[in-house]
């Protein structure tokens, strides 16, 4: 599993990525896997606030299969602020996102030693203080990683 605290790790795993590569399920390509990364990283770090946005008694579901358990990853679960089709891309290389990815991991890290009770809202869980996000990123990430082999 992917511990976003070991930052050496998750990066010398991308440098491995290739721009072309294939994914092994979905539809993101590798730079905007990268970007998904860093966007859901700005939800935990207080510079892209979101709103709560499914019903209760899924989101209790889906903290308990996320957050809770020991189980990864739901395989299935799309993420309910994409559409049908992957985003355009914002960067404009897959390097620029790593980059991007490296000062938003930063950012958390700094937004938690500055707000140690924050609890940022995660659209499909709901608020979640510096721990649980650290278990939503590290299996985010964990899902990710596998679907380009970089496990």
């Amino acid at each position: 599993m992917v511990n976003i605290n070991n930052r050496d790790d998750i990066f010398s795993r991308l440098t491995n990525l290739k721009a072309d590569a294939e994914p092994l399920f979905g539809k993101l390509s590798p730079q905007q896997m990268v970007e998904h990364l860093y966007g859901t990283v700005m939800l935990s770090n207080g510079n892209y606030p979101e709103n709560f946005c499914i019903g209760e008694s899924e989101a209790v579901r889906l903290r308990e299969d996320i957050i809770i358990s020991a189980n990864d990853f739901p395989m299935e679960l799309k993420a309910p602020l994409m559409g049908e089709e992957p985003p355009a891309t914002e960067t404009c290389s897959l390097p620029q996102a790593i980059e991007r990815l490296k000062e938003e991991l930063e950012a958390f890290d700094n937004y938690f030693a500055q707000n140690k009770d924050a609890k940022p809202m995660n659209p499909i869980t709901g608020a979640l203080d510096r721990d649980e996000w650290i278990v939503f990123h590290n299996k985010h990430f964990t899902h990710h990683f596998k679907q380009y082999n970089l496990l």
